[in-house]
């Protein structure tokens, strides 16, 4: 039997400054959320992600997580450039 497959998850350098402009709270819960989407790829569905309306490519999911004790969305940073989840090379 296969280990089950993870998927790299970065951060573009476009988004860097954006991400230092968060609270603490926002930035860990969006790493957790990430390490989560590292472990189910395009499997990952609500409440993790959620489909956008009208995405420049298609099958393009949004990251959802809660932080701040709101509910942060962030849009556009699952499509290139921003949060690219590729299977990862062994």
């Amino acid at each position: 039997m296969h280990p089950p497959a993870t998927w790299q998850v970065s951060f573009h350098n476009d988004f860097d400054a954006a991400f230092d402009t968060f609270t603490a709270d926002v930035q860990d819960a969006l790493l957790a959320a990430a390490a989560v989407l590292r472990q189910l790829g395009p499997a990952a569905d609500r409440p993790l992600v959620g489909p956008l309306n009208h995405p420049s490519q298609p099958d393009m999911k949004e990251l959802r997580f809660k932080a701040d004790t709101c509910v942060s969305t962030l849009r556009r940073y699952l499509q290139s450039p921003g949060l690219a989840a590729r299977p990862k090379k062994r």
